[in-house]
């Protein structure tokens, strides 16, 4: 009887003619992110002394990153170690391997659901909504074609599922959502004010399970005085991983107001984090801007940098894109520079009466104006209209609700009108 190997030598010159046996069924499986996987059903069969296989994909959609051997595949040999014959070969369009358990036949996979080899594509190039599949390809790589079949008890037989495939559909673009902090600051007019923006990462379905091995993401600011940024910082996991030294890779390009990051968390690999919606936010960053009453705008920006920076997420490996979901603001509040008491519209340092009536004829009979607008602001709406009289006057005699901050003591407050009360 012919040795093993040289029946699996058979399977890699000729194609074999014999009939589909059922006993032995062989399938591909297929993830989101280019992870597959070549399985074989042989519950119903003999011991097998090897096999050969052959998947083919499209190379214009999809790249063949890795082929490597599966759970049962590196463990079926003697010792429990890998098959004494293990030859795989790739091609531009796929990949093929021929494997002979043990020489001397010592060795057999027994009957059984097996895991045969595992595969990693690069699904990048793959456009939003668009599928590829991966497929058995008996007969068509090599030279000469390797035909698929296992082998048991010295015979060469073709498995059930030879024409099968498995669909490789990435989710739609974008996979990942990026999001950014709104923070409030009141600051003295004219002075340096901050504030610390966190950036945080969301996936798009909603469920945490992802295994990221890094990301990279810029972000721009704009609106504001003289807005500038210190470099970003990782916080919480990321700045935890790797025993709490942080991420093996933190690369950031500071542009003034903008600013890029790219991480790898671990060069070696074996290090990850998942992401869920509500996750705490990956990095933080210190913006300062003039004590001017406005808003600054932080938003995802893929522009930045010569390259400019992609905003992906890693995963197996693989890029998946990211978006902004929402912008984050900075509120920039001006504080008043004189100190007053909310009320005190004639600016006699107690809220009575007189304090409406010299409103009601500043707004209607060309009183004197008040020099603190702030002050008649009663309620705190930044406005002054009729409302604060009837305000105070609730306020004196009919129990109502006392003017809003700074009151009854002399104080500041955001959104200054305008104000050259001294209270202190």
């Amino acid at each position: 009887m012919p040795s093993t190997l040289k029946l699996l030598s058979l399977a890699v010159l000729v194609l074999s003619s014999a009939k589909v046996d059922a006993q032995f069924s062989i399938s591909l499986s297929c993830d989101i992110f280019g992870n597959a996987s070549v399985n074989l059903d042989s519950s119903s069969g003999g011991p097998l002394q090897g096999w050969a296989l052959a998947v083919c994909h499209d190379s214009a959609a999809i790249g063949l990153i890795s082929v490597a051997d599966g759970a049962a595949t590196a463990t079926v040999g003697a010792g429990g170690g890998p098959p004494a014959f293990d030859t795989i070969n790739t091609f531009p369009d796929g990949w093929t391997v021929t494997v002979v358990i043990d020489f001397l036949g010592c060795c057999t996979l027994a009957p059984g659901n097996h895991e045969l080899n595992v595969m990693q594509y690069d699904v990048s190039s793959i456009a939003s909504g668009d599928t590829t599949d991966l497929c058995f390809c008996s007969g068509t790589l090599g030279s000469p074609p390797v035909a698929i079949v296992v082998a048991e008890s010295g015979s060469l037989i073709p498995p059930a599922g030879l024409d099968s495939c498995c669909t490789v559909a990435p989710p739609f673009h974008p996979d990942w959502f990026y999001l950014a902090s709104n923070e409030n600051v009141a600051a003295p007019p004219g002075s340096t004010a901050s504030a610390t923006v966190s950036f945080s990462i969301e996936p798009f379905y909603g469920s945490p399970g992802f295994d990221t091995q890094g990301f990279s993401m810029g972000w721009s600011a704009s609106g504001g005085t003289n807005v500038s940024v210190a470099d970003p910082v990782p916080v919480n996991d990321l700045a935890g991983i790797n025993g709490g030294t942080g991420p093996s890779f933190f690369g950031v390009s500071n542009f003034g107001a903008d600013w890029t990051v790219g991480v790898v968390y671990n060069f070696l690999g074996g290090v990850f984090i998942q992401y869920s919606p509500g996750s705490a936010p990956v990095c933080e960053a210190v913006y300062s801007f003039d004590g001017v009453t406005d808003v600054i705008t932080i938003s995802v920006d893929d522009t930045l940098g010569s390259p400019p920076v992609s905003n992906v997420v890693v995963l197996s490996g693989a890029s998946f894109a990211a978006a902004g979901l929402n912008p984050g603001t900075i509120t920039v509040s001006v504080l008043c520079e004189s100190l007053f008491i909310r009320g005190d519209c004639n600016d006699d340092h107690i809220v009575n009466l007189a304090d409406a009536v010299w409103l009601l004829s500043e707004l209607f009979l060309s009183g004197p104006p008040s020099s603190c607008p702030d002050a008649c602001d009663a309620d705190g709406d930044s406005m002054v209209d009729a409302t604060d009289a009837t305000y105070i006057l609730n306020y004196r005699f009919l129990d109502g609700p006392p003017p809003a901050p700074p009151f009854p003591d002399c104080g500041a407050a955001a959104d200054c009108l305008t104000c050259q009360h001294s209270c202190g």
